[in-house]
């Protein structure tokens, strides 16, 4: 059931929450309101306790070597099935592969919320009000990142990240000297997917007897006899008169009728008849289309407009191709990757007989 394939999105879904929180600044200022200093707000990845233990392990926040606030930190707390954005399983994503020369396709993602705690650390609560009203304005309540989930298929998604809540804590364990922490805490969820396994997926392409095409599909109708969409017949003793093409065709079984000036017979009643398609006197190929029956051996066939009239002698039953349509790319050099539209070309067979 299972096969090796690693994407690497939660690696991705933390880089890109990492990115969103990675360029905050805060700035201090003196009792006059100048500017003193901006330094740029450190974010890591770990647990909140992680870092409250290291904090505290320099209560006094002196040390040569120290943890400096403020500081931030992330981690995921959860990852859940969302049923509300859930599509049809048997669905499948196509996409070109790096350079469009083969494609690739994948089955719909199955939907995910990533939690996400940040953990915010300041000494001064203006410093954590500072960086708080850089974070919030953005998120109403979400903010939509566009990500590439799948490179090698070039397959972008747009990823909200929704901000849940906001709560404020100040730590005053420890004695009257020693210095407080003030710890902010923001609740995010992280809209993500997950995708399984992708497959290589053959390039519709032009035959290389095709004009050398490079692409484009081609689709061959074909007659089946039995359905008297399209018949051929070789007829002979035929009149002077020639058949006319999109006339009436009828067909006469034990009939007789003035086949030559010496030659009479008689016409009883009428078995079938069609529309002539297309007529090759010297060939004795005549071709009937949307016949109510099939013309047999030995029928009379006679022309309404034309009043001409022959003798079918054989039936071709061969299958026969009744039409073609070409759909090609435009521009024919174009690939999977590239701007392109199509162009329909649609022949009749058979032009002639």
């Amino acid at each position: 059931m299972f096969t090796h394939f690693y994407h690497r999105l939660i690696r991705k879904y933390v880089v890109i929450f990492g990115a969103l929180m990675n360029n905050l600044y805060l700035t201090r200022f003196t009792q006059q309101g100048a500017q003193k200093e901006t330094m740029k707000v450190p974010l890591v990845y770990g647990p909140k306790e992680k870092w409250l233990t290291r904090l505290k392990s320099d209560p006094t926040i002196t040390k040569s070597i120290m943890v400096s606030v403020p500081r931030m930190s992330f981690e995921i707390v959860g990852i859940t099935y969302d049923a509300e954005r859930k599509q049809q399983t048997s669905l499948k994503l196509q996409g070109p592969s790096v350079g469009g020369s083969s494609v690739k396709s994948l089955y719909t993602a199955a939907p995910y919320n990533i939690d996400f705690s940040l953990s915010l650390y300041v000494r001064n609560i203006e410093d954590g009000t500072q960086i708080a009203e850089q974070i919030l304005p953005y998120f109403q309540p979400d903010f939509v990142v566009s990500a590439t989930l799948i490179p090698e298929m070039q397959l972008k998604k747009d990823i909200p990240v929704l901000l849940n809540g906001v709560n404020q804590t100040i730590d005053y364990e420890g004695g009257l000297d020693t210095t407080r922490l003030v710890i902010w805490q923001f609740d995010f969820t992280m809209k993500g997917y997950f995708f399984g396994p992708s497959a290589n997926t053959g390039v519709i392409m032009g035959n290389a007897s095709d004009s050398g095409n490079t692409g484009g599909v081609i689709v061959n109708l074909y007659n089946d006899a039995t359905t008297r969409q399209y018949q051929t017949v070789y007829v002979t003793d035929v009149s002077d008169q020639d058949f006319i093409e999109g006339e009436v065709i009828r067909s006469h079984r034990h009939a007789t009728a003035n086949v030559h000036p010496h030659t009479t017979t008689s016409i009883e009643s009428a078995a079938a008849f069609g529309t002539v398609f297309a007529w090759n006197r010297s060939e004795g190929k005549l071709a009937i289309t949307s016949s109510t029956t099939m013309f047999d051996v030995n029928d009379v066939v006679i022309g309404d407009a034309s009043q001409a009239i022959a003798t079918v002698v054989a039936n071709e039953i061969s299958t026969l191709k009744l039409a073609e349509i070409k759909v090609q790319q435009d521009p024919l050099s174009a690939n999977a990757s590239s701007d392109f539209g199509y162009s329909t070309y649609l022949t009749e067979f058979p032009d002639t007989v």
